[in-house]
């Protein structure tokens, strides 16, 4: 045997080791601590800096300062990180030395006072790191008040009159020296070639590019358009089938003007024709093309005023036609804006001619939205007017409402001077506007293909499950609201950020509104953060597959094979699952960041709303356990309850579900089940006796009639042999001897079946005897009747046969009683 022996040398060598590592350790600790705070130290200068620069910085670089100093934060919350992570070390370290020690006993080492300074030191350095923050943090709420006050001022500034002589006189002299500019730079890029064999080979190039894009945009999208209508010229008009009619349209349709944008834009670049001082200009001007032929199309696709079979919109074909040719217009408008915006940057337009040209803009632009919010132009068809329900109709009819009063007031506004607010209101008006309709119509679409796809898939699956067709379409169905939703959610992140930037906010917001959201936003002490959700629900809803795998697997694998019953094993998967859940929870909890000590609040509360209203919960829940653990009833049971008779098919935290043999389900609170009596006939055994009345007529021989009844007891298949099966005679009936016949089988589901055999077979064996099995016969005793009356079957009865009344009408003598057997169809006859 093996003796452990005490080497000095190896433990010397091990304590060496350790010292050296833990005093390395140490080093670098008090390295990086060193490190930490040089950087918090330039991090305070650099705050103060930013600070300084932002009185007097534009906002272009107030937005390059908030870059800068939210850099600043976020690197001051990743490096005290450690730190504090350190200092809970720390704290926890002398929590558990408790209080120094009474009479002078000192400790060897002083292991207090080294984790005390350190402790200090380190709350030091966060301290300054967390003022960094909070400065920080101030100057982000400083920057975002300047900006959004600069931006009030920039919309809500008013320039001079626009139409007036004087405006018009200021923008005249403007446009003579905008003139002069355009002929200069236009000279200085026609120098720029070096000769005229290569001007002439640009302008070649760019004219053939410009022939290819005016094919591609006139005749090859029309002969496409009417190739795709007239092969679905035969089908009917389904919702799908014109959702998908307009996104083939669309793509056929706008695809070439973008090709032909970019080809274009790339030929000019290739050959110089584009440098790069009108390289914007360009881009905005075939931008601005291809955007026209775009909506154009899409307008075209939605409405189809020549194809009212395939509209998606149900207007009249008048109304359709100049609906489409207001929304062109006002795209035609707003993209001359912008490359006249484009175009007056270039040249450096005087303040006049802008302010005069976007007045000119803006008003025609309110007009436009004024006609097109017309409620005379969105008359509906015969067949639309059906089909759109009142709540659609009164909603259109607001939104025609607030554009008319936003045209009317943007109208207003150009006329006043604040062109700045008229043109923030009308363009944000029409790009949202725009913005919605591709996204219903990408919305509309994308529905129809998770439709095809949900009846795709719910069809395989049920032709190789082969399900019933109700199930079919409840998967199918299921399968459809889940493609849909997430369509939804995918939208919303979409759109949501798009509408913004289109609203005046920057890119640079956005980024920053998104990172927020997604690692953290403070409320009061609270910080709520996407990631953190995300995660808790993911670690919740990996805990609970697990659960599900670990249920199934002992269930197959343990349960099933070692033949436990299903009612035991249906509680130890309803434990596995309460476990499983518990644990999730508590996870995502603590995912959360929320700490689970708090759950004593929580848990307090409850108890308070416990003691107040949710006993009947409670107790429902400990009936529930109460009945998985000393199961008087299981999942299987054919049990008799108060409420209803059926087999259990579930038994849950509350309630305890039982299906009828009507195919209906009872929902049975389980407290009831606990403190009422339940009949259960597969508690134990599925064993059960059968007792079948049987009445024979009074001629019949009783011991004949047992004999038989038992023999044919016997001659059941299912009848047991132990227990015997017994006839016993019950006792004399008012019209039958009656007999019970009882017998006993092993499956209490087979007691209807066995019932219906016996009687058949009983009903043939006494009729094969000839014993009569009686109908109910009556005595009739007549004490009075009146002189005359006939009865069925009885002659006339005389007067001497009637009872006399003697001595103040009480009749003294002997009763003569009259006994007849009347039939059920008998009748009386006379009074």
């Amino acid at each position: 045997m093996y003796t452990y022996r005490f080497s000095p040398l190896k433990t010397f060598i091990r304590r060496t080791i350790g010292l050296f590592l833990l005093s390395f350790w140490g080093v670098g600790v008090a390295l990086a601590q060193t490190d930490v705070a040089q950087k918090i130290e330039q991090h305070r200068d650099e705050l103060q800096i930013a600070a300084e620069q932002m009185l007097e910085a534009s906002e272009d670089e107030l937005l390059e300062l908030r870059e800068e100093i939210r850099d600043i934060r976020l690197m001051s919350e990743n490096e005290t990180a450690p730190l504090r992570t350190r200092i809970a070390e720390l704290e926890a370290d002398l929590e558990r030395l408790g209080p120094e020690p009474e009479g002078g006993i000192r400790q060897t080492p002083d292991i207090r006072k080294t984790l005390q300074d350190e402790y200090d030191k380190l709350n030091a350095i966060v301290g300054q790191a967390d003022l960094n923050i909070i400065e920080a943090g101030r100057l982000l709420v400083d920057i975002g008040n300047r900006r959004r006050d600069a931006f009030y001022e920039r919309v809500l500034e008013r320039d001079r009159l626009p139409f007036t002589l004087s405006s018009a006189q200021l923008a005249f002299d403007g446009l003579k020296t905008d003139w002069t500019t355009f002929q200069s730079r236009h000279d200085d890029w026609k120098a720029s070639f070096e000769d005229e064999v290569g001007l002439q080979t640009a302008f070649f190039a760019l004219v053939t590019s410009i022939i290819i894009a005016l094919i591609l945009l006139g005749p090859a999208p029309r002969w496409a358009d009417r190739s795709l209508l007239k092969r679905f010229q035969t089908y009917e008009a389904t919702p799908t089938r014109r959702v998908a009619i307009a996104a083939l349209r669309v793509i056929t349709r706008a695809l070439p003007a973008l090709v032909g944008a970019t080809l274009i834009y790339q030929t000019a670049s290739a050959n110089g024709v584009v440098t790069e001082a009108t390289s914007r200009l360009v881009g905005s001007v075939l931008l601005a093309i291809a955007t026209v032929f775009v909506v154009e199309d899409v307008a075209s696709a939605v409405f189809a005023p020549k194809q009212p079979k395939w509209r998606l919109f149900p207007l009249e074909s008048e109304k359709a036609r100049g609906v489409r040719f207001l929304i062109v217009l006002i795209v035609i408008v707003f993209s001359t804006n912008a490359v006249m915006i484009r175009f007056t940057e270039w040249l450096g337009s005087s303040r006049e001619l802008v302010t005069l040209f976007s007045a000119l803009i803006m008003l025609i632009g309110g007009v436009l939205l004024f006609l097109i919010a017309r409620p005379q132009l969105w008359q509906l068809s015969e067949s639309g007017a059906n089909v759109l329900s009142q709540d659609s109709e009164n909603f259109w009819r607001w939104i025609r409402s607030f554009a008319t009063i936003v045209a009317v007031l943007s109208i207003f506004a150009v006329l006043i001077g604040y062109i700045a607010l008229s043109r923030f209101v009308l363009t944000s008006l029409y790009f949202l506007s725009f913005l919605f309709i591709a996204a219903w119509f990408s919305r509309a679409l994308l529905g129809e293909l998770a439709n095809r796809v949900g009846a795709r898939v719910s069809h395989s699956v049920s032709s190789t499950a082969q399900n019933q067709m109700s199930d079919s379409r409840d998967d199918q169905r299921l399968l459809v609201f889940w493609l849909k939703l997430l369509i939804d959610v995918a939208g919303l992140v979409i759109i949501v950020p798009v509408a913004f930037l289109i609203l005046g906010a920057e890119w640079t917001d956005m980024r920053n509104w998104l990172f927020d959201a997604l690692f953290g936003i403070q409320i009061g002490g609270i910080t709520i953060s996407l990631v953190n959700i995300f995660s808790a629900m993911m670690a919740m809803f990996v805990i609970l597959v697990i659960t599900r795998f670990i249920q199934r697997t002992t269930d197959k694998r343990i349960f099933e094979p070692a033949r436990m019953e299903s009612g035991l094993r249906n509680t130890f998967r309803t434990l596995i699952g309460y476990v499983g859940l518990v644990l999730g929870v508590m996870v995502a909890v603590g995912t959360l960041g929320f700490p689970l000590a708090n759950l004593a609040i929580v848990a307090g509360a409850l108890s308070v709303g416990i003691g107040f209203g949710l006993q009947s919960i409670v107790n429902n829940f400990v009936s529930g356990l109460i009945l998985l653990f000393e199961r008087p009833i299981k999942v299987g049971d054919w049990i008799v309850t108060s409420a209803g008779e059926g087999v259990v098919k579930r038994i849950s935290v509350r309630s305890t579900e039982i299906e009828t043999f009507d195919w209906a389900s009872v929902i049975i609170p389980n407290s009831e089940l606990i403190s009422a009596p339940v009949t259960n006939w597969t508690h134990k055994n599925r064993y059960t006796r059968i007792i079948i009345p049987v009445g024979v007529s009074y001629n019949s021989d009783p011991e004949m009639v047992s004999e038989l009844l038992l023999k044919e007891a016997k001659a059941n298949r299912r009848t047991l042999s132990y227990p015997a099966p017994l006839v016993y005679f019950s006792g004399y009936g008012d019209s039958s001897l009656d007999f019970e016949v009882r017998i006993f089988i092993n499956n209490v589901d087979d007691r209807i079946p066995v019932r219906n055999e016996l009687r058949l077979a009983i009903f043939k064996a006494l009729k094969s005897a000839d014993v009569e099995i009686p109908f109910p016969q009556r005595d009739l005793h007549v004490r009075s009747i009146a002189p005359g009356t006939i009865m069925a079957g009885q002659s006339k009865i005389e007067p001497s046969q009637q009872p006399s009344a003697a001595d103040g009408g009480e009749d003294k003598s002997p009763r003569k009683h009259a006994k007849i057997d009347i039939p059920p169809d008998a009748m009386l006859d006379g009074d």
